[in-house]
């Protein structure tokens, strides 16, 4: 998948095997637009003040990538706008950084003492700390809690919102009425505040506008499920590109009218 690609999702019933690359009952395998389904199960959700979003956007932020894309549901069922774009500073990269300090601090000879003295243990510990632990606080980051500050600068929040503003201030999505945060690290609170400064800053948007729902990082999963139960639910999709190939066939004066004919010279 590329940066600029939509994430797709294989749908199939549980218990039931996926088909072969040969077949194609549709009964058996969908293909789901990762950006389309966790549109469908924020709206599912979320609690929007007033009367649904006419127009909004879905910003999904994920480990690898980030997807956005905006939608038009006027009408009652999904148009897209503009076709999926983003990047690839998802959460995984806050992860490197992580790694980055700890090869710092791998360099203390305290740190090699404390794993030569008991590996099993030690290593049990540091999995719990730097993965378990690691990946909890990183969501709930930016919550309201008393303690120490330590902050370690990395550009992942500044490319994200880049991306973002970029998508708000093309003309066609000047009437967004809702931005969803989707994705595992879509739902971390310090990502959410970092958006609506931005959204506020750039679009005018309300922080009230800015909606994370339950569950942000089963968007996509239970998205699909309930894009299945009515696939009619998506009216219309933007390419994002166009292919052609320039074909001149040889001319045979029995099938080809010779007022077309053209000779290279």
């Amino acid at each position: 998948m590329t940066s600029d690609a939509p994430g797709i999702t294989r749908f199939t019933p549980f218990g039931s095997p996926l088909p072969c690359p040969e077949e194609v009952n549709p009964e058996k395998l969908s293909l789901a637009l990762e950006p389309e389904v966790a549109a469908i199960y924020a709206q599912h959700k979320s609690e929007v003040s007033g009367k649904p979003p006419q127009r909004y956007m879905v910003v999904d932020i994920g480990g690898g990538t980030v997807d956005i894309t905006v939608h038009d549901k006027s009408n009652g069922r999904i148009s897209e706008v503009l076709p999926p774009m983003g990047n690839t500073w998802g959460g995984t990269t806050i992860n490197e950084a992580l790694s980055e300090l700890l090869q710092e601090i791998i360099n203390d000879k305290g740190f090699h003492i404390l794993l030569k003295s008991d590996p099993i243990s030690a290593k049990t510990t540091l999995y719990g700390l730097f993965y378990e632990k690691f990946e909890e606080q990183k969501i709930i980051f930016g919550n309201a809690i008393e303690g120490y500050n330590l902050f370690e600068e990395v550009p992942t929040i500044d490319k994200i919102l880049e991306c973002i503003v970029r998508a708000a201030i093309d003309e066609l999505t000047d009437h967004i009425d809702t931005v969803y945060l989707v994705g595992g690290f879509g739902g971390c609170r310090f990502v959410s505040q970092k958006i609506e400064e931005a959204m506020a800053q750039h679009h005018g948007m309300l922080y009230d506008n800015i909606v994370c729902p339950v569950q942000p990082d089963l968007a996509v999963v239970s998205g699909a499920v309930m894009w299945r139960k009515d696939p009619s639910i998506i009216q219309s999709r933007v390419a994002d590109a166009t292919y052609g190939i320039n074909v001149g066939p040889v001319f045979n004066p029995e099938i080809h009218d010779e007022h077309y004919m053209h000779v290279n010279r």
